[in-house]
């Protein structure tokens, strides 16, 4: 249902004032491209010295509110406007700029409707629920919008950036001494867990044209490289952005959960076939990032 709006609630809402300039605009016919829109009116404002202020007025949870890009809508009205919105159920508070007064007497003349916005979906979703929900990727997005319109946050991000990647302990966090006992615990299980969980129903064995002849354990072994590359490439991440202390932890993490699949299976499983000493095997490709980043491991490792 359209709202009854007329001058006297106009002049309710302006700002101490405002409703004076305001029509002296209107009068002086300095509103133009008034038409109907979002829920309300939009317009142009021109004031004298050629400035043109592009104008929205209308009604928001029985408020009578305006959007303006002039210093008034800035910071004393955006401070009535919260205010306000704390007092949806009283008298409209004063919000109105002169601009906002002019499109609002503009539209007025024109018996323009004042029916309120609906509401989106998104004006009634739990905000803190929908941050929670965000996938991964969502997440980055959100992130690279907020620092797009926040370039000063840049160097507190940058900040919690490496410490996501260094240890909780190292100097860079002015907490002692460092310890990867976390990391380690926690890559060394996540690597036993990802090769105990492979599949024998997912190797390729036998001959396949133009690829040859595949064993079985040359199957075992395309599954577990496979299954490790992650975690290596975590390594070299880390390795390339000089954070030794966590890319030793990394690599020992990995190489306890080689040593750790031992003896764990039996059966026709992958690792049946994957060879007979998986820190042998497949430890080599760990220590030797290390050796070429001229970092390797401390000797018992």
């Amino acid at each position: 249902m359209a709202a009854v709006i007329e001058s006297q609630h106009l002049k309710q809402a302006a700002l101490p004032g405002r409703y004076v300039a305001g029509a002296a605009l209107h009068r002086a016919g300095a509103v133009s491209d008034v038409e109907p829109g979002y829920g309300g009116t939009c317009g142009v404002v021109t004031v004298t010295d050629g400035t043109a202020y592009e104008v929205w007025i209308g009604v928001r949870h029985r408020l009578l509110v305006a959007e303006c890009d002039c210093p008034d809508a800035e910071p004393e009205a955006a401070t009535d406007q919260r205010l306000a919105s704390v007092a949806r159920d009283r008298a409209a508070a004063p919000q109105l700029c002169a601009h906002g007064v002019a499109l609002g007497l503009a539209a007025l003349d024109r018996q323009l409707s004042w029916a309120p916005a609906p509401r989106t979906d998104a004006e009634t979703v739990d905000p803190s629920a929908a941050l929670n929900s965000l996938t991964p990727s969502e997440k980055a997005r959100v992130l690279d919008a907020l620092l797009d319109s926040n370039p000063e946050l840049l160097e507190r991000v940058y900040k919690l950036a490496v410490q996501a990647l260094d240890l909780p302990g190292s100097a860079r966090h002015a907490r002692g001494h460092s310890s990867g006992g976390e990391l380690r615990e926690n890559t060394a299980a996540a690597v036993r867990q990802a090769l105990l969980g492979l599949d024998i129903d997912d190797m390729r064995t036998g001959y396949r044209p133009g690829h040859g002849y595949t064993d079985e354990c040359e199957a075992a072994r395309r599954l577990v490289d496979a299954a490790l590359e992650p975690f290596l490439a975590d390594l070299t991440r880390r390795l390339g952005l000089g954070l030794t202390s966590a890319a030793h932890a990394l690599a020992s993490g990995i190489l306890d959960g080689l040593r750790a699949c031992e003896g764990s299976y039996d059966g026709d499983q992958v690792l049946c076939y994957a060879g007979e000493d998986l820190e042998e095997d497949y430890g080599y490709g760990v220590r030797d990032r290390l050796r070429t980043a001229g970092v390797p491991l401390p000797s018992g490792d």
